[in-house]
C-alpha cells in the first residue's frame, strides 16, 4: 500500500504541474514494489486464497502505479494536447494488456517473466526528464498562444553566461507573436525571467534576461526591453522603443513609440522622447480603469507638486498630508523613493 500511496501523491504533483515532486514519487512506488515481491516471496507457509488475494491487489497497485500515474505526469507535462492524450492512451492500453497476460499466465516454465517490466514505464519517463534537461529551464503556464518563429528559453544575450542553470517563467494567457524573443535569467541577475499573465507581446520584441514583466502588459512591435528592466502591471510600451537595462516602468505606465527610456518611469505616467522625459499622466489610462474622477483630480495635484521642481524629495516632504492618503498617491511616492539604478524620468529631464 506505500508504493500505492507514493503513486497517489505522483499523481497529484502531476496535477498541480510540480513535475520532480512526482517522479521522486514515482520512483518510490518502483522501490516499493520490488520490496514488496522479496517480502512476498520469503513469507513461508501463506495459503493458496492468501496469495490469490495478494497477487490481485499488486496488479490492482501496478495499473495505477505504471499506467495511470505516469500517463497523468505526461498528460499534464503536454498540456493535455491531443497527441499527448494519445501517448497517456497507449501506455494504460499497454499496461492493462501486459498485467493481464501475467495474471492469466504467470511466470515462464523457467520462473521468469516474459516481457517488458511495467516499472520501466516510471523509469524511462524520469530518466528523460532528468537527463533531457537543458541548464535553462522555461516553465509556460496554460492557454498561451505562441506563434511560428519565436525564440522562447534559449541561452541569455550576455558574455558572463558560463551554461549556468536559470529559469525562464511564462504565466497564463499570453499573447507571444512571431519572432519574439524572451531569454532566461543569469545567476548574476537572480537566475530568472518572469512574464506574467495575459501580456501581449507583438512581433520581433524582445526581453532580455532577469526582466521582470508584470500581467496585462502590452509590448508593440520591435519593443527591445534589456536585462534586469522591471515592467509593472497594464505597462503600454510603444513600437520600436527601447529600455534600458534596469530601468523600471511603473503600473499603468504608457510610453510612447519609439522612445528611448533611460529613466524610470512612474506608476500611471506618460513618458516620450529620443531621450525619455515625463509628459504628464497617463489620464486615459485611468479613466479606462475605471478610477473614480476624484481619485484621478487628487493624483493629478500631486503630480503637479511633485513634479513642480527638479528636487523631487524636498516636493515630496512638503505635500499636503490629504495627498498621502490617497492609494494612487502612495504607489507614486513609493516608487520615487525606492532603492532605484536609474534616475526617476522627470518633465526636466
Amino acid at each position: 500500500m506505500a508504493g500505492l500511496a507514493c503513486s497517489t501523491l505522483a499523481i497529484y504533483f502531476s496535477i498541480l504541474g510540480i513535475y520532480e515532486a512526482a517522479m521522486i514519487g514515482m520512483i518510490w512506488a518502483v522501490a516499493f514494489d520490488w520490496l514488496d515481491g522479496i517480502v512476498a516471496r520469503k513469507i513461508k507457509n501463506r495459503t493458496k486464497s492468501s496469495s490469490s488475494f495478494g497477487g490481485q491487489l499488486d496488479v490492482l497497485i501496478d495499473i495505477v502505479s505504471y499506467g495511470v500515474a505516469p500517463s497523468i505526469l505526461l498528460l499534464s507535462y503536454g498540456e493535455y494536447e491531443p497527441v499527448f492524450l494519445a501517448g497517456a492512451f497507449i501506455m494504460i492500453s499497454a499496461s492493462a494488456l501486459r498485467l493481464s497476460y501475467f495474471s492469466t499466465f504467470g511466470l515462464s516454465s523457467g520462473g521468469h517473466y516474459t516481457g517488458l517490466a511495467l516499472d520501466n514505464n516510471n523509469l524511462v519517463l524520469v530518466f528523460i526528464f532528468l537527463f533531457g534537461k537543458k541548464n535553462t529551464q522555461t516553465k509556460i503556464g496554460k492557454k498561451n498562444k505562441i506563434y511560428p518563429f519565436a525564440s522562447i528559453g534559449n541561452d541569455p544575450q550576455d558574455l558572463k553566461y558560463n551554461g549556468e542553470e536559470t529559469k525562464l517563467i511564462i504565466g497564463n494567457k499570453n499573447t507571444i507573436r512571431e519572432y519574439v524573443t524572451i531569454n532566461p535569467g543569469t545567476v548574476g541577475g537572480g537566475s530568472e525571467t518572469i512574464i506574467g499573465n495575459n501580456c501581449l507581446l507583438m512581433i520581433s520584441s524582445h526581453v532580455a534576461h532577469d526582466c521582470l514583466v508584470e500581467d496585462n502588459a502590452v509590448i508593440a512591435n520591435n519593443v527591445a526591453i534589456a536585462g534586469h528592466a522591471q515592467i509593472g502591471k497594464n505597462v503600454i510600451i510603444g513600437g520600436n522603443s527601447a529600455v534600458q537595462q534596469f530601468t523600471r516602468i511603473g503600473k499603468m505606465a504608457m510610453i510612447g513609440g519609439m522612445t528611448g527610456v533611460l529613466h524610470d518611469v512612474i506608476p500611471y505616467g506618460l513618458s516620450t522622447g529620443n531621450r525619455n522625459i515625463l509628459q504628464g499622466l497617463n489620464l486615459i489610462g485611468l479613466r479606462r480603469a475605471k478610477f473614480e474622477n476624484e481619485e484621478i483630480l487628487g493624483l493629478n495635484k500631486a503630480y503637479k507638486e511633485i513634479f513642480a521642481t527638479k528636487s523631487l524629495t524636498e516636493n515630496i516632504s512638503k505635500l499636503n498630508g490629504s495627498f498621502k492618503n490617497s492609494s494612487l498617491v502612495k504607489e507614486v511616492i513609493e516608487f520615487i523613493t525606492k532603492d532605484k539604478k536609474r534616475s526617476i524620468c522627470t518633465p526636466f529631464s
